[in-house]
């Protein structure tokens, strides 16, 4: 799941805003590090400066995200083993055990391209019955 900041109402942005703006008043980059002008800097206190400023930035946005909305990852019915989708062994089970197979015939050939082997084709054709099954 990750955070959708589009999908926030307002009172949530501005509440992401302040939070974000608090946080941030505690990072500080060093003064050495953030003086630095030189693009091919060497320095090794410079670079470990660098890191943990950007772990700092990175760990302030992820805390300050908290308050905004999530989306994407997958259902609950999809992810729960213990609750299994009905019908899955009698209708899309054998179109699967299919496709892995000529996957995996491909792939022991050494993969050919369309015009040097026919298991391409089946290959694709079996993906598809197998797609065309889950949905």
């Amino acid at each position: 799941m990750r955070h959708n900041f589009s999908r926030a109402n307002q009172s949530c942005k501005q509440e992401f805003h302040n939070k974000l703006n608090s946080i941030l008043s505690s990072v500080n980059l060093t003064e050495s590090c953030g003086n630095c002008n030189d693009i091919f800097c060497q320095n090794a206190l410079h670079r470990v400066s660098l890191e943990n400023y950007s772990v700092q930035l990175l760990d302030a946005l992820e805390e300050a995200a908290g308050c905004l909305p999530q989306s994407g990852g997958s259902s609950d019915r999809q992810t729960d083993h213990n609750h299994p989708i009905p019908g899955w062994n009698e209708s899309v089970r054998p179109f699967k055990n299919e496709a892995v197979f000529w996957h995996q015939l491909w792939c022991s050939a050494g993969r050919p391209n369309a015009s040097q082997s026919h298991l391409l084709h089946l290959r694709r054709v079996s993906h598809l019955q197998y797609k065309y099954a889950v949905r």
